[in-house]
């Protein structure tokens, strides 16, 4: 999870958060590249000022997440974007990724979350959020 991370394109933040996967060892090297393969098939941007960017789970080695809060919105196709889910999981994840996408259609959570100003709130707005949800 990164906090106001200092990036102000998408592009960057897509390079970071793949970045950060590849480092720790859950998704191959071209990672990257599927990502932004599948942007151009359909955007990820999904509402509520969040987007889930993904690829086709043959780039990833072990299902993981990196999010991005961001302090202020960036451009995603349009669309003003200041938390980001980089998924990196397999076919077996499917009810995380409907969690994920409950998380994103809650204005409690999000609401919850613009506050945060570490990974660890972050982490906690999460599972307080998974509680009551």
């Amino acid at each position: 999870i990164v906090v106001d991370p200092a990036v102000q394109e998408k592009e960057a933040l897509l390079q970071s958060l793949s970045d950060l996967l590849i480092r720790q060892q859950y998704v191959q090297e071209n990672f990257l590249e599927g990502i932004y393969q599948r942007e151009v098939l359909r955007p990820t941007y999904m509402g509520n000022g969040a987007a889930m960017p993904h690829t086709d789970p043959s780039f990833v080695k072990k299902p993981g997440i990196a999010i991005a809060k961001l302090a202020n919105p960036i451009e995603w196709n349009g669309n003003p974007v200041q938390l980001v889910y980089m998924l990196a999981l397999t076919e077996e994840c499917q009810t995380m990724i409907k969690q994920l996408y409950s998380l994103i259609c809650s204005q409690e959570f999000l609401s919850a979350v613009q506050q945060v100003k570490t990974p660890e709130q972050f982490m906690a707005a999460m599972h307080n959020y998974g509680e009551k949800g």
